[in-house]
């Protein structure tokens, strides 16, 4: 019995002595490796929560900044952001670079976009609809057409895409600015950018806004004025969805080939409009494997490139609706990925078939 006891005691005495030890020994392996251990730490370590004094910082450019302000006087603030795995960065920002300020970001109602356009058109009027908030200086009679239009144009898109339209539209309500003079709608694009001045509508990625010139001469003198809205609303509901970031970075056929495939009331009519311009262009259509890789289009190629665009994305979802749905959704998931591996090679792999019988293909679709 007595044997037992002082094995068991030893045993004891030597796990408590090893356990000790190694404890003990910590800070000889903080000294000892310091770069291992600090490698070691920051990976175990959780990425931080927000906090509740997290405030999101609307800039004047549309960009935001999320992060603790340390600083504030008249002239400008300082704001800690907190990056991963425990770092920081502070920035210095002017107050007159600044739109708004807004407690714990990840829970504001109605996004920045509205804020934003809050404070550019502060005589502007507003109302929310389902899915959109729209600003005008018309009133009802111009904000309602338009709100109407938009709210047929995102039904259309989710029931089409269902699996690409996934952003809660009450949390995620998009914002319209209508425009009811030219002249307006003008000096401000103006500001934006310059070649979109004679435009009807625009939607800018940095703002997160459809801006549409709904004046009395554009509906009086433009033959299709809402067809420009539903294009622009659909780059705002693909650029929402994340199908899209950037046009420095996308797809350019894909970004306008869904817009224009977007422009008509019941989603992807082939107008007579459309088919008579891809007629008389077809014989002008870039190859394949140059077209799906462009990145800009010189100003004699627009008309040439647009109608090819919706050509395309009509004989894709025309002949290949369920495997271009699927290329659209790992897209989606995969942005930078699926850039890497090129829209060629991707087309190919999802279609099942080389690009020149793809192009073969969509040559003989536009014949009938």
């Amino acid at each position: 019995m007595k044997t037992r006891l002082v094995i068991l005691l030893s045993i004891f005495i030597v796990l408590l002595g090893y356990f000790s030890f190694f404890s003990l020994r910590s800070p000889f392996k903080n000294a000892l490796y310091p770069i291992v251990y600090q490698k070691e730490a920051r990976e175990i370590l959780p990425d931080p929560k927000p906090s509740p004094n997290t405030h999101q910082i609307i800039l004047m450019s549309g960009s935001n900044i999320n992060g603790e302000i340390l600083t504030r006087d008249e002239e400008k603030i300082i704001v800690r952001e907190h990056l991963t795995q425990g770092s920081f960065k502070d920035h210095t920002i002017n107050r007159q670079d600044v739109f708004d300020l807004t407690v714990n970001a990840q829970t504001f109602p109605v996004g920045a976009s509205e804020i934003i356009a809050r404070r550019l058109f502060p005589n502007m009027t507003f109302a929310r609809y389902e899915n959109y908030t729209v600003f005008t200086s018309g009133g009802q009679s111009l904000s309602g057409p338009v709100a109407g239009t938009l709210k047929q144009l995102y039904k259309n898109i989710k029931n089409t895409f269902p699996e690409i339209v996934t952003f809660k539209e009450k949390k995620n309500r998009i914002c319209a600015v209508v425009f009811s003079e030219s002249d307006d709608y003008k000096n401000f694009i103006q500001t934006i950018n310059p070649n979109f001045v004679d435009s009807i509508g625009v939607y800018s990625s940095t703002h997160d806004i459809l801006f549409v010139n709904y004046s009395y001469d554009v509906r009086r003198k433009t033959e299709y004025p809402d067809d420009t809205i539903r294009h622009e609303g659909a780059h705002q509901i693909f650029y929402t969805s994340k199908l899209h970031f950037g046009y420095n970075i996308d797809r350019l056929w894909l970004v306008e080939g869904l817009a224009t495939y977007a422009e008509t009331a019941r989603l992807g009519e082939k107008s007579a409009r459309r088919i008579s311009t891809v007629q008389m262009q077809k014989n002008k259509f870039f190859a394949l494997e140059n077209f799906l890789i462009m990145k800009s289009v010189k100003n004699d190629d627009i008309k040439t490139f647009y109608t090819q665009v919706w050509a395309f994305t009509q004989f894709l979802m025309s002949e290949y609706k369920e495997p271009f749905l699927d290329y659209l959704l790992y897209v989606k998931k995969h942005p930078f990925l699926s850039l890497f591996k090129g829209d060629v090679k991707l087309l190919e792999r999802f279609i099942q078939k080389d690009i020149k019988t793809i192009e073969i293909e969509f040559y003989r679709f536009w014949q009938q």
